[in-house]
């Protein structure tokens, strides 16, 4: 027989499971081969015990596969319990013979301080060496403690140099990590197309990061088209692999859709892992019975669970549970602690507990500070306060058309208070123009969005017949919507209806002559007017001044026809309401200053 082919027989037989039980000397590499047989099932069956018993007769032997494989085994617990020292020992072994795949081990080990004290220096070692050898995994992993300054000096020349270097040996890791290097602008400038390049590669290789990656800029549109459809396909390729990052994002986008039952599903699925901000998503669901049914009790825990993480929407959550409570120093405590991270929402809730002096000492200062950084970080709730701020003058001197323009960029982002306030400047015709329909429509979103106020100053627009019909069961209808929220404002309007005797009281009982009408003159004026009644009046009237929300100005009693009058409010259109005997008259007063 050729000896040659005797040999080659020789070789197959060694790897096969029958030729083990002769008795015949079995080669390393051979008995490793074997271990993988029985660690796989690959024509034998399944058995981790006796994998574990071939790969140690390698390793024993001093073969550096064997020597890893063991470490494996050891490592994981399968075969025999498990014993990182054990494991260790044998990927030191392995990694004194250059086989790169421990050296690795060991510095995840270490870096992850799975049965070790974690060591960054330690792990920066092995990854070095593992580097030095030409192992791809190492030199990623190596880049990302000179991208951290973990474990080295903080490098991003020498991380964006490991990554690149990886990147070349078809790591699929190191394109996605050097793709986030150009798009936050860590040691490069910023290049979202070359981040988007370099996310594909990673996603062609198996990354599912880089998949969510790309999804978040097609998001975002960092350096393309925002396209939310083709951020949807990629979120839900990333999240159906298990990614938690993704599972959130495709639920914030299914909610934005308005379907909820699909933002539950996969707000649920995050939550699951402990993603901390899908927690704070889902409480809004329990806290306002999205889907589910109404559960506070269950959103202050999901509120808390996100909190105690560290996610900033959760802190600030959070927080609004204890506001709600009026335990204010807790409130603000959250607040804070959300704010540290520059998270709008809570800055501008800051700014209202400084406003109102709830939890703190009230400090306007203070509160004008906080607004304008919630502002400047586009937060809806930020631009409304530092708008409300301006109205007022708290803080800062008055500008009704700073506060227009603020409540303007609040209402392009659908916040309810914005759109109430600026319906407000519509019906008083402050810094805009007058137009009863535009404030109409207004309260309206407002009240969709969920705004209280709203409600009362619809009811007002009823009372009144500006921009709708007067329809006085109407303006009861949302005055008592306003009054189940705690609105002050339908308080005062429902106890005035009811004090006139009703809703047929609000409306004039004897229609006066066509002549008969209030006068005011001079109309506009800087504040001060006179009022002269018509002859029907009584000779006791009793005259009240509202803002256009029906807040009460000035109220009093008078006598006689004729009356002189000083309202000191800022330019804007006012209404003169007097109820004389029988009859009830109604007219606008413009101020200009």
């Amino acid at each position: 027989m050729n000896r040659l082919f005797f040999c080659f027989l020789l070789f197959i037989a060694a790897a096969a499971p029958g030729f083990a039980q002769t008795g015949e000397p079995v080669s390393p590499a051979a008995a490793n081969r074997l271990g993988n047989n029985y660690y796989y099932g690959r024509n034998v069956p399944k058995d981790y015990t006796e994998a574990l018993s071939w790969f140690r007769k390698a390793a024993d032997a001093g073969f550096a596969e064997g020597q890893y494989n063991a470490g494996l085994m050891y490592e994981f617990g399968r075969g025999a319990d498990r014993n990182i020292d054990e494991a260790m020992k044998w990927y030191r072994l392995a990694a004194a013979q250059g086989y790169t795949e421990a050296m690795w081990r060991m510095g995840y080990i270490y870096e992850t301080g799975k049965g070790v004290a974690k060591d960054m220096a330690e792990a920066a070692v092995w990854f070095g060496k593992g580097a030095d050898a030409g192992d791809p995994s190492s030199m990623n992993n190596l880049g990302i403690l000179y991208k951290n300054g973990t474990g080295v000096a903080q490098s991003y020349t020498r991380a964006i140099e490991l990554f690149e270097q990886a990147t070349a040996l078809n790591d699929k890791h190191a394109p996605n990590n050097l793709a986030s290097m150009y798009e936050n602008a860590r040691g490069v400038a910023r290049n979202y197309t070359k981040a988007m390049e370099l996310y594909r590669i990673s996603a062609a290789r198996g990354n599912n990061n880089a998949v969510f990656n790309i999804g978040w800029l097609l998001d975002k549109g960092y350096g393309c088209t925002a396209n939310r459809d083709s951020a949807m396909a990629y979120y839900t390729i990333a999240a159906e692999k298990g990614h938690a990052n993704a599972q959130n994002n495709l639920g914030w986008q299914y909610q934005q859709k308005g379907d909820k039952k699909q933002a539950l599903y996969w707000y649920q699925k995050s939550a699951a892992q402990g993603y901390a901000l899908a927690s704070a998503n889902l409480g809004r669901f329990y806290e306002h019975g999205w889907v589910v049914a109404k559960d506070w009790d269950k959103a202050v825990e999901l509120y808390r669970a996100a909190a105690e993480k560290g996610d900033a929407c959760g802190q600030n959550n959070y927080g609004c549970t204890f506001e709600v409570n009026k335990d204010y120093e807790k409130a603000f405590y959250w607040y804070r602690m959300a704010a540290v991270q520059d998270y709008s929402r809570a800055l501008a809730n800051i700014s209202g507990m400084y406003e109102r002096g709830n939890g703190v000492a009230q400090n306007f200062d203070s509160a004008v500070a906080y607004a304008r950084r919630a502002a400047a970080l586009g937060d809806a709730a930020g631009q409304f306060r530092i708008g409300w701020l301006l109205e007022r003058g708290w803080g800062v001197t008055r500008n009704i058309d700073s506060a227009a323009m603020w409540y303007r960029l609040s209402v392009a982002q659908e916040y309810a208070a914005a759109e109430c306030n600026l319906g407000y400047f519509y019906a008083s015709g402050k810094s805009v123009p007058q137009s009863d329909t535009t404030a109409v429509r207004l309260y309206r979103t407002a009240i969709e969005h969920g705004s209280v106020r709203a409600k009362n100053n619809l009811g007002w627009m009823y009372e009144n017949g500006w921009g709708v019909e007067k329809s006085c069961p109407e303006a009861v209808l949302w005055y008592t919507r306003a009054l189940a929220d705690n609105d002050t404002f339908a308080v005062r309007n429902l106890k005035r209806i009811n004090a006139n005797g009703g809703c047929d009281a609000t409306t004039v009982k004897k229609a006066p002559a066509p002549e008969a009408a209030l006068t005011l003159f001079p109309n506009p004026s800087n504040g001060r007017f006179t009022l002269q009644l018509p002859a029907e009046a009584a000779e006791i009237s009793v005259v009240t001044l509202y803002d256009m929300q029906g807040g009460i100005l000035q109220q009093q009693t008078i006598e006689g026809k004729v009356k002189d009058y000083v309202l000191d409010a800022p330019t804007g259109i006012y209404l003169v309401s007097v109820i004389s005997g029988d009859h009830k008259w109604t007219a606008r007063v413009v101020i200009q200053k």
